[in-house]
């Protein structure tokens, strides 16, 4: 398992596996991203005002082909959200991952909508 420090860019220490991390050029000069760096440069701008976060990764085999990355948010400047989930499908064509499905879904706190992860905003 790698373990890739991510002091600079995002204030924690992050574990990854099967991935090189690092932006790498191809002989076409294609700069090929791992699914990490994708969905991070895809998050939305509010991104950097929670508190704390949790990433994992999901990959199946020594070459993946498809990836799941899910982050979730908590402690957000929210009266009426207690998390937000956002989990991004990716698959890789031609050496090159892309996002192919993106989704999110809100935790609410009590009384203001649901306990559980829901695509329903919160009240």
């Amino acid at each position: 398992m790698k373990i890739l420090s991510l002091f600079l860019l995002l204030g924690f220490t992050l574990s990854t596996s099967s991935f090189a991390l690092a932006q790498q050029t191809d002989n076409k000069g294609i700069i090929n991203q791992s699914p990490l760096q994708i969905v991070l440069g895809a998050m939305d701008d509010n991104f950097s005002e929670a508190t704390n976060f949790r990433i994992t990764q999901e990959a199946s085999a020594e070459s993946p082909t498809t990836a799941i990355i899910t982050i979730v948010e908590t402690h957000l400047l929210d009266d009426s959200v207690e998390a937000i989930m956002t989990k991004f499908h990716l698959v890789k064509k031609n050496e090159n991952w892309a996002i192919n499905k993106k989704s999110v879904s809100w935790k609410c706190k009590p009384n203001r909508g649901s306990q559980k992860f829901t695509t329903k905003l919160c009240n």
